[in-house]
C-alpha cells in the first residue's frame, strides 16, 4: 500500500487514499476493507484521485480530483452525491487542490494553489449543497527568490482555518470570513513550537488543537498547540542523532540535535542500551557563532571530547564520565605559515594524546597532528601520503585503537589507509565513472576491517557493505540506513536509521583470530639484547599475506590479529621530524599461527633511536594597509626530540 492521506470518520473506520491503485478505500476500525472509490471497485473508470480527503460531521467523505479540478462528494456508504467545484458556480477557477477541510456546518474549504510564483493563493468556500459562497486571499509575500507558498490548510469546527507557509514556515489563523486573527510558529531557531520543514501538513482535533507535521530531516515530528497558537507539545521522535561511537567497553556515544540552533545533546548508552549519561554540551553563542559541524571522541576513561568548529575557530571541550566539563582546548588554524581548515577526524589514544586530522587551504593537502592535554601540539603535523597523494571531494575520516587513519574520498567511493606516520598503507573503492554505488560514511574495527553505508546506483537499496582487513568485500547487511558504526571487535553494527534513531544489529559470522606477539627495544649499548634494552612505543608492524598491522605500546610488545595461517613478520620504520630509527638487528622470520585463539610467538627487533632538534619558524600578521598600524609576529620553536645545544 502506498497511502497518501488518511482520514478517520466519526465511528474511527479509516479513509486511505490508495496512490498505486489510484482509488480511496475504507477500513474498519480492525482494519477490515468495506468498500473502494475509484479504480478498485470501476477498472474503466477515468477518476483518479490525489490524496486530498476530508470527512463532516454526517461521516460523508470528500475526495478531491486534481487532475479534473473539482471535489467528489460521497455518503459514508461509498455512494456518490455530488461534485463541487466545477461549471460556473467556482467563482474563480481552480488551478491546483492543495487541501481540502469541512467545518461542522458541512461548508467545504478548498485551498488552491494557483501556481508557483503567483501573487495570490486563494481558500474557495461551498456550501454543503455546493454553492459557492466565498474567496479568501491567504497569500503571505516572501523574499523575491522565494513564493513563501502555502503548503497544508485545516480547518475548524466553527469555519475558522489556518495555513502554513514554506519560507517562513508561520502558521497563520483565520476566521470563518477569512479575516487574519493570529500569526504563530516559525522558522527554527530552537524555539519550541518553531518550525523546520518546507512542506508542513497541519490537522486540527475535536476540541480545536493545532498540529503541525515537520518534515525536515532533523525533526520529523508533530507540534501541537491550542486553538489559539500556544504550543503545547511534541510528538515523534524525541532525539535525532549523528553517527554513533563506541568506546573500548561497548558504550555508544552519540550526539542529538541541531548545532546550527545550539540545540545539542550528547548521549551514552551501555551495551545493553540503556541510557547512562545525557548532558548538553557548552555552547557560548556571542563567542562562538554560526557553528558548522562537530566530533566526538573518548578516551579509555571514558572522557568525552567534543569538536565544535567554525570559519575561524575549533575548540575541543573535555567532559568526564558524568558530563562535567574538565577543559577547553583551542585548536590552531596556523602551523609554520600552513592555514589550516576545518577538523575531519579525531581520535584519543591510551596516552591521552589527540590526534586531529585536518584539511589545509591548498589542494588535497590533508595533515595529521597531535595535541597533548594542555592543548599544544606533540611535534610536527604529518602530511597523509607524505604530499605524493591527492584528495578529491574528501568525505569521512576515522581512526581505529591503534592510530591507524582512515579516509574516504572521490565522493565517497575510495578508502585509504594510513599509518600513524603517515604512509599510504592500502587503498580500495571505485573510482571509475561508472560507479556501483553512492558511498555514505563509514567506520573500522580495531582489525581494520571498514563498514560501508552505501546506496545502490539505479535502485532505492540501501545496504552496509563490509570490507576486510584488505579491502576485499566480505559481506553484505541490507538495511535502509543513512550512517554506520561499529564496536572495537567487529561484533555489533550500529546503523543511523532515516527517522533518527539507531538500530544495533549482531554480525551473524565473526571471523577466528590468531595472534603474533613480539617486542621491540631499543640498546643501550648496541648490543641486541633483551636484558640491555629498553621497550620502543610507535613502530608498525607488518605480517604478510593479508596485510595486518599492529604498533608497539608503551613496554615495546606489539600483538597482530590474524587469521590462522603462515606469516612473514617485519617492521615498517617511520620517521618524524626530530626522531630517527634505524633498525639494527633483524630477525624478520616467518611465523605459523596455526590454530584460531592461540598465541604464536613473532619476532623481536632492536632499533637504534636518534633523537635531534628541530627549528620552526612561522610568521604571522595583522591585516596590512598603507598608513595603518599593523603587528608581525614571529614565532621560533624546537618542535623536535633533543635540546639545541647553541639555542
Amino acid at each position: 500500500m502506498s497511502a497518501r492521506s488518511i482520514v478517520l470518520d466519526s465511528e474511527d473506520n479509516i479513509y486511505v487514499d490508495e496512490s498505486y491503485s489510484k482509488s480511496v478505500i475504507k477500513y474498519s476500525p480492525s482494519g477490515d476493507p468495506l468498500f473502494a472509490v475509484g479504480k478498485v471497485d470501476n477498472p474503466t473508470t477515468t477518476q483518479t484521485y490525489t490524496g486530498k480527503l476530508a470527512i463532516d460531521e454526517d461521516d460523508n467523505l470528500y475526495i478531491a480530483n486534481s487532475s479534473k479540478k473539482h471535489i467528489d462528494k460521497f455518503d459514508s456508504q461509498g455512494r456518490f452525491i455530488k461534485t463541487l467545484g466545477s461549471g460556473t458556480d467556482v467563482g474563480g477557477e481552480i488551478e491546483y487542490i492543495i487541501e481540502i477541510g469541512v467545518d461542522g456546518a458541512g461548508n467545504l474549504y478548498v485551498l488552491d494553489a494557483k501556481s508557483v510564483f503567483s501573487t495570490t493563493q486563494s481558500v474557495h468556500k461551498y456550501s454543503s449543497t455546493g454553492e459557492y459562497l466565498q474567496k479568501f486571499d491567504v497569500k503571505q509575500a516572501g523574499p523575491s527568490w522565494n513564493p513563501n507558498d502555502i503548503t497544508s490548510m485545516a480547518v475548524r469546527k466553527d469555519g475558522g482555518f489556518y495555513t502554513v507557509y514554506d519560507y517562513h514556515r508561520q502558521i497563520l489563523q483565520f476566521d470563518a470570513n477569512g479575516v487574519l486573527v493570529k500569526k504563530f510558529a516559525g522558522h527554527g531557531g530552537g524555539v519550541d513550537g518553531n518550525l523546520h520543514g518546507t512542506a508542513v501538513r497541519l490537522a486540527v482535533d475535536r476540541e480545536g488543537n493545532v498540529y503541525a507535521c515537520d518534515d525536515h530531516w532533523s525533526e520529523r515530528t508533530v507540534n501541537k498547540y491550542t486553538h489559539d497558537g500556544r504550543y503545547i507539545r511534541k510528538y515523534g521522535q524525541e532525539y535525532r542523532f549523528e553517527p554513533p561511537i563506541y568506546d573500548r567497553k561497548n558504550n555508544i556515544y552519540a550526539i542529538s540535535g541541531n548545532i546550527s540552533a545550539y540545540d545539542i545533546e550528547i548521549h551514552k548508552y551501555n551495551p545493553s542500551t540503556e541510557l547512562e549519561l545525557r548532558f548538553a554540551p557548552v555552547f557560548e553563542k556571542e563567542y562562538f557563532s554560526s557553528p558548522s559541524s562537530m566530533l566526538l571522541a573518548v578516551d579509555q576513561d571514558e572522557n568525552i571530547y567534543y569538536l565544535k568548529q567554525n570559519s575561524d575557530k575549533q575548540q575541543i571541550d573535555k567532559y568526564n564520565r558524568t558530563g562535567q566539563l574538565v577543559n577547553t582546548l583551542q585548536v590552531s588554524l596556523v602551523h609554520e605559515n600552513t592555514t589550516y581548515g576545518s577538523v575531519k577526524g579525531m581520535f584519543v589514544d591510551s596516552k591521552g594524546i589527540i590526534h586531529l586530522v585536518k584539511k589545509t587551504t591548498d589542494k588535497g593537502g590533508i595533515y595529521l597532528s597531535r595535541l597533548n592535554q594542555q592543548g599544544d601540539m606533540v611535534g610536527q603535523p604529518i602530511r597523509l601520503g607524505k604530499g605524493k597523494i591527492h584528495f578529491y571531494s574528501l568525505g569521512y575520516i576515522v581512526f581505529d585503537d591503534l592510530g591507524f587513519v582512515y579516509t574516504q574520498d572521490s565522493r565517497g567511493h575510495r578508502i585509504r589507509k594510513f599509518s600513524p606516520y603517515g604512509d599510504l598503507l592500502l587503498a580500495y573503492g571505485d573510482t571509475s565513472l561508472n560507479k556501483e554505488h553512492n558511498g555514505g560514511n563509514f567506520s573500522v574495527d580495531n582489525h581494520g576491517n571498514a563498514y560501508w553505508s552505501v546506496q545502490h546506483n539505479y535502485s532505492s537499496e540501501r545496504a552496509i557493505d563490509i570490507h576486510k582487513h584488505n579491502g576485499e568485500p566480505s559481506e553484505r547487511l541490507v538495511v535502509t540506513n543513512g550512517k554506520v558504526g561499529v564496536n572495537k571487535s567487529g561484533t555489533v553494527i550500529a546503523a543511523l536509521l532515516f527517522d533518527g534513531t539507531i538500530a544495533l544489529y549482531k554480525r551473524k559470522q565473526a571471523v577466528p583470530q590468531s595472534y603474533i606477539t613480539g617486542k621491540i627495544f631499543t640498546p643501550t649499548n648496541n648490543l641486541c639484547e633483551p636484558e640491555s634494552s629498553t621497550g620502543l612505543a610507535g613502530i608498525v608492524v607488518k605480517a604478510e599475506p593479508g596485510p595486518y598491522y599492529g604498533i608497539s605500546d608503551e613496554s615495546g610488545s606489539y600483538t597482530l590479529a590474524v587469521e590462522p595461517g603462515d606469516y612473514r613478520v617485519s617492521q615498517m620504520l617511520g620517521n618524524q621530524v626530530g626522531i630517527d630509527v634505524r633498525e639494527l638487528c633483524s630477525t624478520t622470520i616467518d611465523v605459523a599461527a596455526t590454530q584460531a585463539g592461540n598465541f604464536a610467538k613473532g619476532p623481536d627487533f632492536w632499533n637504534k633511536v636518534t633523537l635531534s632538534p628541530y627549528l620552526s619558524v612561522s610568521v604571522s600578521s595583522t591585516r596590512r594597509r598603507r598608513c595603518f598600524e599593523s603587528t608581525t609576529t614571529v614565532r621560533y620553536e624546537n618542535a623536535g626530540f633533543a635540546t639545541a645545544p647553541d639555542a
